[in-house]
């Protein structure tokens, strides 16, 4: 996207106003005629409009490939789109006004809705990695958030890579632009996933599923309705996906992970035995607790084998934070030594 010039502000600091500049976000009203039709004005950014005005019909339901346009014309100067199809368009058109910034439109929500059962996405499993992975590359991407803020992106990927990116003031916007991409590069986007740092709401739902999408993610939460909607159309939907956790919210079946508390053996059954089996498996463990690293703070109970210093006889378990207790004899076992913790409430087992 192009950089704008700053623009002189002052800023409240220190009790005192401050002259200094800001890159703001630019907003374009592009208006686009359709078979020589006004059908609609789309507010956006400035940049790559072909894409967005080929995606925003492809989303529609106006056209189905490249070929279906006869002419795609774009006045940059007085914000106008003129295009020419080798199809009609509906007569009469229902606009629904959508929850996207600056208030969305769509033609084709109740159709798209309809359309759900039979057009289900490829069933592709991800793993939750791959999720991670392509929200961190979309906040790579995201230059203009990080100049100014007010700016929505959005990309697709296949699971192992990045294809497309887009970014936008308007979140519908950005899937719009990534469809219209996808059209002129031929990148299919049957059984993709789709990751966005805006809300999930139906019309973006419904963009997905006619596209074909297989997941969607977003670092926020979706609405009922797109809940409901991801439900009928076999997508499956991710919210709040930030660090290293997300909730999902429709078809789990699809990611490549265990459902359900992970199971983890005691240490009391496996280094209570001896001495020689404790070091041994204290030894071998160079790794964190898997569920409850964040959660709880933990120490190693001394073996009453050890005399002076745990951390000589076992130098790799070094406690990050905590004590080490008092000896109490023949036990290994590890122990959270938060107060709060409580069996029903880690997942480890503590041997008695």
């Amino acid at each position: 996207m192009k950089k704008q010039a700053g623009k002189k502000i002052f800023r409240m600091s220190k009790g005192g106003l401050e002259p200094a500049e800001r890159t703001v976000v630019q907003e374009y009203p592009l208006r686009l005629t359709v078979n020589e039709r006004e059908i609609a004005t789309l507010i956006a950014s400035p940049h790559q409009l072909n894409f967005l005005v080929a995606g925003f019909l492809r989303n529609q339901g106006f056209v189905d490939s490249l070929d279906d346009f006869l002419t795609l014309g774009i006045c940059h100067d007085f914000g106008d789109a003129n295009v020419r199809l080798n199809r009609a368009i509906p007569e009469s058109l229902k606009p629904t006004l959508t929850s996207g910034c600056g208030t969305g439109i769509t033609f084709s929500l109740p159709e798209v809705a309809a359309e759900q059962k039979s057009h289900r996405p490829e069933r592709v499993r991800f793993t939750p990695e791959a999720v991670f992975n392509l929200m961190k590359d979309l906040h790579r991407q995201a230059e203009n958030y990080r100049d100014h803020g007010g700016i929505h992106s959005a990309a697709v990927g296949d699971g192992e890579r990045l294809l497309l990116y887009a970014e936008d003031i308007g979140r519908h916007n950005t899937l719009d632009r990534i469809a219209g991409e996808a059209f002129f590069k031929k990148v299919d986007l049957a059984g993709k996933m789709l990751v966005t740092s805006g809300r999930v709401s139906t019309e973006m739902v419904a963009k997905a599923a006619r596209l074909g999408i297989a997941l969607i993610a977003s670092r926020t939460s979706p609405t009922d309705m797109a809940i409901r909607m991801s439900e009928e159309a076999g997508i499956t939907l991710v919210g709040y996906l930030r660090g290293e956790s997300f909730e999902v919210y429709s078809h789990a079946e699809a990611l490549a992970a265990p459902v359900g508390p992970k199971k983890i053996a005691a240490w009391g059954a496996t280094n209570r035995s001896s001495p020689s089996t404790a070091r041994s498996s204290l030894s071998t463990f160079t790794g964190r607790w898997p569920s409850c690293s964040k959660r709880w703070s933990w120490s190693p109970i001394r073996h009453r084998s050890i005399t002076r210093s745990p951390a000589a006889r076992y130098p790799m378990f070094t406690p990050p934070r905590g004590r080490w207790p008092a000896s109490i004899p023949g036990c290994t076992t590890p122990v959270l030594t938060r107060p709060s913790w409580s069996p029903a409430t880690c997942p480890f087992s503590q041997a008695k």
